[in-house]
């Protein structure tokens, strides 16, 4: 099993794939704790895909919600924070969970979704304040429930 991202790095140098094992519950609903993940290489990630990157020194897995030139806004399902990076940074692409091709989200998913990031932000990243406003609940109604 790869443990971090220069071993899944240079693993992929050489494999067109690699399975590993969830860990966290940031992707919740989609991908849950020790749920079986397959990542493929790729050079061409677009938004709504789910992503497996190096962010502050740890190995995220979370999905794309927007793409400038080449810079993407990632973020978890289940997660607050937006987390921006190069395009380089990406390793791999999430393509199937527990040998299910990976669903992909709505239009209208990838907006709440964003909209949670950027409150999260502007309530300087005020976790309680942000899980008890309206718009988080209905977010948490609507996709992770």
């Amino acid at each position: 099993m790869v443990a971090d991202i220069k071993g899944l790095k240079a693993y992929l140098l050489f494999h067109d794939y690699v399975e590993i094992k969830a860990v966290g519950t940031s992707m919740l609903p989609s991908i849950r704790e020790g749920d079986c993940i397959k990542i493929e290489k790729t050079q061409f990630p677009k938004v709504g895909d789910v992503v497996v990157f190096s962010f502050e020194e740890q190995l995220i897995m979370h999905r794309i919600i927007k793409e400038i030139a080449d810079l993407v806004w990632c973020k978890g399902d289940n997660s607050l924070r937006i987390e921006v990076i190069p395009r380089g940074d990406i390793v791999g692409v999430v393509k199937e969970i527990n040998s299910r091709e990976i669903p992909m989200v709505s239009v209208k998913f990838l907006q709440a979704s964003t909209q949670i990031g950027k409150l999260f932000i502007r309530y300087k990243y005020d976790r309680e304040k942000l899980l008890q406003s309206r718009e988080y609940l209905e977010y948490h109604k609507e996709y992770l429930e």
